[in-house]
């Protein structure tokens, strides 16, 4: 998708090209490079700063996975794997979530790791299925604050049954017409539902469709839609997620940070029985493992000639591809960290 085509500003079109030309990935999400089209500049989209520092995204060395049995008759990103190894670049990514070369891989993944090893913490505890839901509030309490706007959609969901979860605020939505993001402010959650949602999920009967169904069902449908006749909120439950840690990076890598010099601004809040007053979760430790097998992949040293594609903003970066083991004289092109002098003979940066 080209720059030139939207009818956007020239500031605007010169901020965006300086930080694509830091991180090329930001063209392929809409939430990414869109303009906003409203005025709330006390909120901003993730991604749409400048970076952190020189050290943002600067590679560190390579993770390799050598099984190249497991990967027979498999592809990465439509690339055969048959005899090759899968590589996946280290870098150093910074927390701040309005970094656009750190926020997918730094932020996003931080925070998707620790929501994660909450509601895991949770799931063990019995409390039941993780369930990704959306709660939007009526038209006329947009205006208010996110607090209030946060309070009030978290009433909703305990009122609903929905008893432990986190709130992750999104404040935009995509105007296709008018090709910009603009306020609707919104939560995606993720949580327990009271009962689960299996039967409505399987329902037949549909005896919940309409307003005033007292006595016929109670169900989570049945519900929701009673409670939006007291408090105009509308909350989906969404389709199975593939995995919890997928669905949060997702959703924390198009969210919505305010802006404040007064005290921090927490994007997921946690609610009910997965609350800071109910338990602590054990961080989630980070595991480096193949995509195509799910061996654990090593630390190795590339000391091939063919020369890698390292920074996160070229256009063609891939964070984990495919590559030959040997090269066409049939030496390694990969060592292991800890062969001797293999760092300093051939100047390779790794930690």
């Amino acid at each position: 998708m080209s720059i030139e085509a939207y009818d956007w500003s020239e500031a605007y079109k010169r901020a965006l090209a300086k930080r694509v030309r830091l991180n090329s990935a930001l063209l392929t999400n809409k939430y990414w490079y869109l303009p906003v089209l409203d005025d709330r500049d006390e909120f901003v989209q993730v991604g749409s700063g400048d970076v952190s520092s020189d050290l943002c995204g600067k590679w560190m060395g390579v993770t390799v996975c050598d099984n190249i049995a497991g990967h027979a008759g498999k592809a990465v990103d439509g690339v055969d794997a048959t005899g090759k190894y899968v590589v996946r670049h280290r870098h150093l990514f910074c927390k701040n979530p309005l970094c656009c070369k750190c926020f997918a891989r730094g932020f996003a993944v931080r925070r998707a790791r620790s929501g994660t090893a909450r509601l895991e913490e949770g799931e063990r505890r019995g409390l039941g299925e993780i369930l990704h839901l959306t709660v939007s509030p009526a038209v006329e309490d947009r205006a208010l604050s996110e607090a209030e706007l946060r309070e009030k959609c978290g009433r909703a969901l305990l009122a609903r049954g929905v008893y432990g979860f986190g709130m992750l605020f999104h404040g935009r939505r995509i105007d296709r017409e008018r090709n910009g993001l603009v306020w609707s402010p919104h939560y995606h959650v993720l949580g327990f539902l009271r009962s689960g949602y299996e039967r409505c999920r399987s329902c037949e009967n549909r005896v919940c469709e309409g307003h005033g169904n007292e006595g016929k069902c109670s169900g989570f449908e049945a519900r929701t839609r009673q409670e939006y006749l007291n408090d105009g909120m509308i909350v989906k439950v969404h389709e199975e997620r593939k995995t919890v840690f997928g669905s949060l990076f997702y959703l924390f890598n198009h969210a919505t940070v305010k802006l404040s010099f007064r005290k921090r601004f927490h994007c997921i809040t946690w609610w009910g029985a997965c609350s800071n007053k109910q338990y602590r979760s054990v961080p989630l430790k980070a595991e480096v493992s193949c995509c195509l097998c799910g061996e654990a992949m090593e630390k190795k040293v590339y000391i091939g000639k063919c020369p890698l594609v390292k920074d996160v903003g070229d256009s063609n970066y891939r964070a984990v591809f495919v590559f030959e083991p040997f090269d066409e004289f049939g030496e390694p092109n990969f060592l292991d960290v800890g062969e001797m002098g293999v760092g300093r003979e051939h100047g390779c940066g790794y930690g």
